[in-house]
C-alpha cells in the first residue's frame, strides 16, 4: 500500500501545472473540462492566474483504509521521519438503521501530535544538513592530509579519504589501532587497545605492560602522552592531543595537516616496538 503511494507521488512530484490542469481536465470530461480544471486548480490554490503559481515538487500522500497493519503504520512513521508527509486515515462503517455512517479517525500523524511531529521533522532535517557539512568537512580534511603525508610517510600511503572524525593508520600489530581524530576544537593521534579475539582482560595487560615502559616511551616520543585505561570500556587508550579541530577555519588546515602527520611518525615510531615485543 504504502509503497504503491510512493509510486504514484513519484510520478506527479514533477508534474508542471499545464500538465496538472490537462490531467485534472481528462477527470473531468467534457468540451470545457480545460477551463474548469483550471479554474478549479487556481482557486483550490488561491490564485488568479497560472503565472502567479510555482509547483514546489514536495508531495503530500494520504493513505485511506479500513485498517492498517504494523508493517504498514511502522514503514509511515519511519517514512515521515525521513522528511516525507504521510497521513494515515482509518474508515470504519457503521450501520444505523437505514443510514450508513463513517467514522472517520486520523491515526498517522495522531492530530494532538502532529504539530510536534512536524517540528521534530524540521529539527531532524536541520540536524541532517549540519552532520552532512560536518562530513564534507571531514573529507576534505582527510583528503589533503593523506595526500600530504605521502611525502613524508607511509603510514598512510594505501588510506583513502573518509567521512567519518576518525582516519585510521595501523601500527602493524592487530589489536592496536593507531588513528588521528578530529573533535571539535581539538585533535589527537591515539592508540586503541582491543582485541576482540582475546579476553577483555588482554586489552588491560597489554596497556599496563606499555605503561610499565612510560618513561621510555615518552622519551622516544619526545613529550609526555595521556595514558587512559578507560573504566567501564573494554580497550584502553593512549594519546596525544593537540590544539585545533574540525572547526577550524580552511586557511588554517595546512598547519593542523603537518602537526598531525608529524605526531603520526613520532608515535608510530615511539610504540611500533614495545608494541610488538608484548608477549602475553
Amino acid at each position: 500500500m504504502e509503497l504503491q503511494a510512493i509510486r504514484y507521488a513519484a510520478m506527479v512530484a514533477n508534474m508542471t501545472l499545464d500538465r496538472t490542469i490537462n490531467a485534472y481536465s481528462r477527470l473531468l470530461g467534457g468540451e470545457d473540462a480545460r477551463d474548469r480544471a483550471r479554474d478549479e486548480i487556481l482557486e483550490f490554490l488561491g490564485a488568479d492566474t497560472e503565472e502567479e503559481i510555482e509547483l514546489s515538487g514536495e508531495v503530500r500522500i494520504i493513505l485511506v483504509s479500513g485498517d492498517f497493519s504494523s508493517e504498514i503504520t511502522t514503514a509511515v512513521i519511519w517514512l515521515n521521519k525521513r522528511d516525507l508527509d504521510i497521513t494515515c486515515v482509518r474508515l470504519q462503517p457503521y450501520r444505523l438503521g437505514d443510514a450508513l455512517l463513517i467514522d472517520v479517525a486520523q491515526i498517522i500523524p495522531l492530530p494532538e501530535a502532529a504539530d510536534y511531529e512536524v517540528k521534530a521533522r524540521e529539527q531532524l532535517h536541520e540536524v541532517r544538513k549540519v552532520k552532512t557539512v560536518r562530513q564534507e568537512i571531514f573529507r576534505k580534511f582527510w583528503a589533503q592530509l593523506i595526500e600530504k603525508s605521502k611525502i613524508k610517510t607511509q603510514l598512510l600511503a594505501n588510506r583513502s579519504t573518509s567521512s567519518d572524525h576518525w582516519l585510521s593508520a595501523g601500527i602493524g600489530r592487530s589489536g592496536f589501532g593507531l588513528s588521528l581524530v578530529l573533535l571539535e576544537n581539538r585533535s589527537r593521534v591515539e592508540c586503541y587497545i582491543r582485541d576482540g579475539n582475546k579476553p577483555d582482560i588482554w586489552n588491560t595487560q597489554a596497556f599496563q605492560i606499555l605503561e610499565r615502559q612510560q618513561e621510555q616511551i615518552h622519551q622516544s616520543f619526545g613529550d609526555k602522552l595521556i595514558w587512559d585505561d578507560l573504566p567501564g570500556r573494554k580497550g584502553c587508550r593512549i594519546s596525544y592531543e593537540i590544539d585545533g579541530g574540525w572547526k577550524t577555519v580552511p586557511e588554517a588546515w595546512p598547519q593542523l595537516q603537518d602537526k598531525l602527520i608529524q605526531n603520526l611518525i613520532r608515535f608510530e615510531a615511539a610504540l611500533a616496538k614495545p608494541v610488538k615485543d608484548i608477549n602475553i
